[in-house]
């Protein structure tokens, strides 16, 4: 065992056979606002045969604090039999991938549908094949040059969204397997990203019905659910959605034990959310929709047993046969709390129906007011 000091750094080894553990000691000096404010970064690497398998920081306020944590780092890399098992020379980036997702769907709030489909397919990029201890910010250049190059044309914006998607398995890699990695490559990859345009964050869309669609969209809808090419009621649907502000999703989950049929209103159960999934929230049935629901035959205890995925589809084949374009069937989601607005209600009651907590995002990105409504 050995030390030397260096320039302003403390390094300190511990050397057994071929396999070596150290630490350093960093003082870093920031500047803000003409104040000079110092902290210590201390890094801990893990040496077998000349090559690094393990490495992890962390930034303290003071140095014996630092100094501390290190210090215990190599004690538990000298004493810690199972750390040969979690090197990170043995796990690949796809291996993890599929142990993130394998491991999410065992739990109360499964992998959703847009980022188990990224995931899967960053599986089948070469990516897939580094080894954890070599990945590096060179690695995600590559994977996102690949993506475009692919055969169906990703835009920026998607490649961004599979970047992300990916960045998350890596924040949770160490709390879920013992995997010592960060997302420090995705840090230090995005400044190039960009900058070859390969990643762009996605605009807000505007798109809500025009003159003439609804009517079209009622018409067929209407045909289509009559007709024998569908079980789905996809009129109800179309309808419940402009008048209820709901996801699809949401939709095809509603209970009939969860209907009040004295009050006219209905829980929404699991409602979606950036930080998890809210609680049960009870909304109110405006204009015709308490009777469009209680119209509905009780095959099941949903009150529409279907698959919200289905019913997105039959949407598309619709549009297709009608020439509409570039309208999404959550578009309808905007054009349902923008029709609100518009008849008088304020944001904190559309709020209500959405489930917004955020005011700014439902007025930003749901929200899109005609301006002959002013009138």
């Amino acid at each position: 065992m050995g030390s030397f000091l260096g320039t302003g750094v403390r390094f300190r080894y511990h050397f057994f056979g071929v396999d070596m553990a150290y630490y350093n000691i960093e003082k870093v000096v920031k500047h803000n606002n003409n104040e000079k404010k110092s902290k210590y970064k201390a890094l801990v690497r893990h040496k077998q045969h000349g090559k690094i398998i393990f490495k992890k920081q962390k930034t303290f306020q003071y140095k014996d604090a630092a100094t501390k944590w290190a210090k215990k780092m190599v004690y538990d890399i000298e004493h810690n039999q199972q750390f040969e098992q979690t090197s990170l020379t043995l796990v690949t980036v796809g291996k993890l991938i599929t142990q993130y997702i394998d491991s999410l769907n065992k739990g109360n709030r499964p992998l959703g549908r847009t980022a188990q489909y990224s995931l899967k397919q960053t599986l089948r990029y070469p990516i897939a094949k580094t080894s954890l201890r070599a990945f590096c910010e060179h690695d995600i250049i590559v994977f996102a040059q690949h993506r475009k190059e692919a055969l169906t044309k990703p835009k920026p914006q998607t490649i961004d969204t599979d970047i992300c998607i990916l960045r998350g398995v890596f924040r949770h890699a160490y709390s879920l397997f013992k995997y010592d990695v960060d997302e420090t490559p995705f840090r230090r990859a995005y400044p190039t990203l960009r900058r070859l345009q390969l990643v762009s964050k996605s605009q807000n869309r505007d798109r809500r019905l025009e003159d003439g669609e609804y009517d079209l969209f009622a018409n067929a809808l209407s045909e289509y659910q009559c007709s024998a090419k569908s079980n789905i009621p996809l009129y109800d649907i179309f309808q419940l959605s402009l008048l209820t502000c709901l996801r699809v999703s949401e939709l095809c989950n509603l209970r009939w034990v969860d209907l009040n049929k004295s009050n006219k209103t209905i829980v929404v159960r699991g409602r979606k959310d950036p930080q998890g999934r809210q609680p049960d929230s009870r909304i109110p049935l405006l204009s015709n929709s308490f009777e469009i629901l209680t119209s509905q035959p009780e095959l099941d205890e949903r009150i529409l047993p279907v698959n919200p995925r289905s019913v997105t589809a039959g949407f598309r084949r619709v549009r297709k046969s009608l020439g509409i374009e570039d309208l999404r069937y959550h578009d309808l989601r905007r054009e349902a709390a923008s029709r609100l607005i518009e008849q008088g209600y304020s944001l904190n009651q559309v709020a209500i129906l959405t489930g917004h907590k955020d005011l700014k995002i439902l007025h930003n990105i749901y929200i899109n007011l005609r301006p002959e409504a002013l009138f």
